[in-house]
């Protein structure tokens, strides 16, 4: 594990942890380059509170596998800390239901992150978005893999340590073509003890108004129950759009 602030050295000492304790791979920055063609806006899918997500194709290992490549935008309120938080915890993770973390690239004032790429988009783009129309059976499958991945974070992984996510919503469940389903976006994660006296960690609230535990809200107090509760909002989410569908 390690820390991450704006601090130029502390940068540098996290960087360094990261290679020495994590498996995914540092991408260079022409890789990226190349692989965006330059981050031509013909291959954006996506632009969130990070910043741009491109499409393109990436070594990884010895086979060329398209990739979603997550660029930080200078402007945007997410950065370093969220940067290396994301990077921390998905190299200690591996699920069916979480997205895979290929890599990143550190470059200067670069910050990149390189995930495998979820063809079939997000579930708030079906729900909301598309007006998809998702059969109460597929509705079911994707409820019941966000659930697995959220299990898995709170207490599946083979550590002592568990992953609060703390921005669980429909908009960070991706969805492969063949339908299965991703938990992503882990920039504001937590990582606890599994066996901590107390059932919270204090820490500055942070989130999505609509999803937020109101008692995270007002006290400052985070637990796996402010998962829950989110993912609590996305069933809802699933069951309204399907009464109204």
């Amino acid at each position: 594990m390690f820390s991450s602030t704006s601090n130029g050295e502390e940068y540098e000492a996290s960087f360094s942890s990261v290679q020495e304790s994590q498996p995914c791979r540092q991408f260079e920055f022409h890789e990226i380059r190349t692989a965006t063609q330059s981050f031509n806006e013909s291959l954006l899918i996506g632009h969130g509170g990070f910043g741009k997500v491109y499409r393109g194709e990436v070594n990884n290992g010895s086979n060329l596998v398209e990739a979603a490549i997550k660029r930080l935008d200078s402007t945007s309120n997410q950065g370093a800390a969220e940067f290396w938080a994301e990077i921390d915890t998905l190299s200690m993770l591996r699920h069916l239901n979480l997205v895979t973390l290929f890599g990143y690239c550190y470059h200067e004032e670069e910050r990149i992150l390189v995930y495998e790429y979820m063809s079939n988009r997000t579930l708030e783009d079906h729900l909301h978005k598309l007006g998809t129309p998702l059969s109460s059976l597929q509705r079911l499958k994707i409820c019941i893999g966000a659930g697995r991945g959220l299990h898995y974070l709170h207490m599946g992984t083979r550590t002592e340590v568990g992953v609060i996510h703390r921005d669980i919503k429909s908009s960070n469940i991706l969805l492969h073509e063949s339908w299965a389903v991703k938990i992503a976006n882990f920039g504001l994660s937590k990582i606890v003890p599994k066996n901590e006296p107390s059932n919270y960690v204090n820490t500055v609230v942070k989130g999505t108004f609509g999803y937020l535990d109101p008692n995270y809200y007002l006290t400052g107090k985070l637990s796996r129950k402010s998962d829950v509760y989110a993912f609590g909002v996305v069933l809802l989410e699933v069951v309204s759009e399907a009464c109204c569908g």
